[in-house]
């Protein structure tokens, strides 16, 4: 009985460990104009269906989209979905997108904090089951608006070749982001 406790124990433990682990996608600094940097942020976080109706999916010569992006949900928690083959040699696979976006206040150290999560569990599984989020962190210190972007483990992620693919296009995708937010953040400093 102690053996199955201890073993039950260590893997509970190290499946914690996995499904609280992260990939660091990349760091972006934005620098947000106008009179009020506090404002403008707060008109983009109450509009994030803005920020991704000027997004524009990054691809690589090996994918194509089957299913053009379609964004719904509301203005604040919008929703993403689109369908994507990706070929590798003469293998080809289809994985669909579908991402449930909110942004919550957050602690921290700036005058304002906050996380937008870019939830892919309702995603096709061979997406699922490496990664289950894409967070980025948001600290807004002045006119700066300094973003920190990683890949949240799913419970089943391991390292390999799908991962390795799967990271690569959620990777390709925070700079079309970012430039959609630059945007976005621009208009509402108007």
């Amino acid at each position: 009985m102690k053996h199955l406790v201890l073993g039950l124990t260590t893997w509970l433990v190290s499946s914690f460990a996995f499904a609280a682990g992260s990939d660091f996608i990349n760091q972006t600094r934005l620098t947000i104009t106008g009179a009020n940097p506090a404002q403008t942020l707060e008109r983009t976080v109450e509009d994030l269906q803005a920020v991704f109706y000027k997004y524009k999916p990054a691809l690589d010569s090996g994918t194509r989209i089957v299913r053009p992006l379609f964004i719904g949900g509301t203005r604040r928690e919008p929703t993403l979905s689109m369908t994507l083959e990706k070929c590798v040699l003469f293998v080809c696979q289809t994985v669909d997108l579908n991402a449930d976006v909110h942004i919550t206040p957050s602690q921290g150290s700036c005058s304002r904090n906050m996380i937008m999560k870019v939830d892919l569990n309702r995603s096709s599984q061979i997406l699922t089951d490496v990664y289950e989020s894409i967070d980025v962190t948001a600290c807004l210190n002045g006119k700066t608006l300094d973003l920190n972007s990683e890949a949240r483990h799913a419970s089943k992620y391991s390292t390999g070749p799908v991962q390795q693919e799967t990271f690569k296009m959620l990777k390709m995708q925070i700079d079309p982001i970012v430039k959609a937010l630059d945007a976005t953040l621009r208009e509402n400093a108007k």
